[in-house]
């Protein structure tokens, strides 16, 4: 089993979850990315986001948040990406 950083071992004691969260802002006429540790309450849809699936919020003035979340990569979401082409 490999081991925990303290921090974010007391952390999941607490019953949270620490994930790395991507980001995209425009910042003046820049586009700025991030990718930060990001602590996230059991109760947040975030923590529900594991293993092959991916969440995507997407935050704009005219529609408010959009969010898309599913199988994205990994496991048998890539295993099935091929097949379901042939047919």
């Amino acid at each position: 089993m490999q081991k925990q950083p303290r921090g974010q071992a007391r952390v999941a004691a607490e019953g949270d979850r620490v994930k790395l969260i991507a980001s995209i802002a425009r910042e003046g006429n820049e586009l700025v990315a991030r990718i930060l540790p990001t602590r996230i309450t059991s109760d947040d849809a975030w923590a529900h986001v594991t293993g092959p699936y991916n969440r995507v919020v997407i935050e704009s003035e005219s529609a408010g948040a959009l969010v898309f979340q599913g199988a994205g990569a990994g496991g048998l979401a890539t295993g099935r990406a091929p097949c379901w082409r042939m047919w």
